[in-house]
């Protein structure tokens, strides 16, 4: 065995003792795009993508999603791709992201990080550059649950009108259209999350039936072609 697969088997056995990191996710992402024929559609963001089936199987998708992932991390993924000079490699980008920059414990000045949250869609915007940019809004959290408290509702929403309101990118308003999907199946909203944050596999069904099949991604890969 070269010393290649030795080390690579050794971070196969890491990753499945530890999770996979950020740095993992990042590695495999360029990874994928050294290795790629043609251009991909990048999928980042946070756990709503990593957790769900969203570009698994398409070979014209690079998956670089990961949980806890905040706007500045998927800031930092497209520098380091741009840095490794992948950046032709790349079709456009699906960014589902927020819900980590609305964490209770970094202060209630919202107004403060709601411009800051503003300024970084400006940046990611500008990173992207003439390649589609595909944003989805953030879903709302539930009433209640034992992450629920983590989070600040009130910037949120407000970071949702920031999402909305950009113009140099396609918006997919999946908090809305989850919300419908859940109202008109008569399910309690609450019951489409495992902690008041994170969907439940249930919840996953409903957010791809609102995504238009898009497994929570709003049927985004469709629409920018690789």
């Amino acid at each position: 065995m070269t010393f290649g697969k030795v080390v690579s088997k050794s971070r196969l056995t890491l990753r499945k003792i530890l999770g996979t990191s950020r740095a993992d996710r990042e590695a495999e992402l360029l990874d994928a795009l050294k290795r790629a024929s043609s251009q991909k559609l990048l999928l980042l963001g946070d756990s709503l993508i990593e957790a769900s089936q969203a570009g698994i199987g398409n070979p014209s998708v690079a998956r670089g999603a990961y949980g806890g992932s905040r706007i500045a991390d998927v800031l930092a993924a497209i520098s380091r791709i741009k840095g490794a000079f992948l950046w032709n490699k790349v079709a456009g980008a699906v960014v589902s992201i927020g819900v980590n920059d609305a964490q209770t414990s970094e202060g209630d000045d919202l107004g403060s990080r709601q411009r800051y949250f503003r300024s970084a869609l400006d940046a990611l915007a500008h990173s992207v550059g003439d390649r589609p940019l595909v944003l989805l809004t953030i879903t709302e959290i539930a009433s209640a649950g034992t992450l629920v408290p983590r989070f600040n509702r009130d910037l949120i929403a407000l970071q949702n009108k920031e999402i909305r309101s950009v113009k140099n990118a396609q918006i997919l308003d999946i908090a809305s259209q989850f919300e419908t999907a859940m109202s008109q199946a008569g399910v309690p909203y609450d019951d489409g999350f495992r902690d008041g944050v994170h969907l439940s596999p249930a919840g996953y069904l409903y957010c791809e039936s609102a995504g238009g099949g898009g497994n929570c991604d709003g049927g985004a890969a469709s629409l920018v072609k690789a």
